[in-house]
C-alpha cells in the first residue's frame, strides 16, 4: 500500500510540473479605471475622446475609424458610466457599439447610466496591445459636455471574474508536455515495479 501511494504521489507531482507553467497561460489582465469631463479628452493610456455631432461619445469618435489598443496587456471589459445627465436623456442602444478591427463587437448590456461592453468569448474576442477598435456611445439627447467615469478591465456586466484559458494552446501545451513525461513516468513505474518484485522475493 505504501508503495502505491508513492508511485501515485510521484506520478502526481510529475503531472502538476508539467502543466503547472500553462494553467496561467492568458491569466493576466490589464485593470484601469479613469474619469474624463469636458467636449474632449484623452484616457491614461492615450486614447483620444471625443464628443461627435452632439449626440455621441466616442473613442476615436464617430466617423474617425480605429485606433490600435495601448494598454500593455489584453482587456474583456470596457464600462462607461456618465455622472451627469440631463433630465430624461439615455443612452441607446442605437449605434452604440464596441468593435475591433475585424468587425467583432462586444455584446451591450445598458443599466441607467451604465453601459457594459463585454467580450462574448474571453479568449478570441478579448483586446490586445495593438489591435484597432473603436467605441462609441450614443445619447437621445444634445450633449456638449459630459462627465463620466470608465474602466478597461477583465470582467463581466454582473460583476464576476472572467479567468480565460487558451485552451488551444493548454491541448498544444499538454501534448509537448507528456512527450517529454513519458519517458519519465515510465522509469518511476519501472522502478516501482522493481521495488514491488524486490519485496515479494524477500516476503
Amino acid at each position: 500500500m505504501k508503495i502505491n501511494l508513492l508511485l501515485a504521489g510521484t506520478l502526481a507531482l510529475v503531472l502538476v510540473a508539467g502543466f503547472a507553467p500553462y494553467l496561467v497561460t492568458d491569466a493576466f489582465a490589464l485593470n484601469l479605471a479613469w474619469s474624463g469631463s469636458g467636449s474632449s479628452g484623452a484616457d491614461p493610456l492615450g486614447h483620444n475622446w471625443l464628443i461627435v455631432d452632439l449626440e455621441n461619445w466616442g473613442i476615436p469618435g464617430t466617423g474617425l475609424g480605429t485606433v490600435p489598443f495601448l494598454g500593455n496587456d489584453w482587456v474583456t471589459d470596457f464600462h462607461f458610466t456618465v455622472n451627469d445627465i440631463p433630465q430624461g436623456c439615455e443612452i441607446t442602444f442605437n449605434d452604440t457599439e464596441f468593435r475591433n478591427e475585424d468587425g467583432v463587437g462586444w455584446p451591450v448590456t445598458i443599466m441607467d447610466n451604465t453601459i457594459w461592453f463585454v467580450a462574448a468569448d474571453p479568449v478570441a474576442d478579448r483586446l490586445d496591445p495593438g489591435d484597432k477598435f473603436f467605441v462609441n456611445i450614443r445619447f437621445t439627447c444634445v450633449i456638449t459636455s459630459i462627465d463620466f467615469d470608465a474602466q478597461w478591465s477583465m470582467g463581466s456586466p454582473i460583476g464576476g471574474e472572467i479567468l480565460p484559458i487558451n485552451t488551444t494552446a493548454l491541448l498544444l501545451a499538454g501534448a509537448q508536455t507528456f512527450s517529454w513525461m513519458i519517458p519519465v513516468v515510465l522509469s518511476v513505474l519501472g522502478i516501482g515495479l522493481f521495488v514491488v518484485s524486490r519485496k515479494s522475493e524477500n516476503s
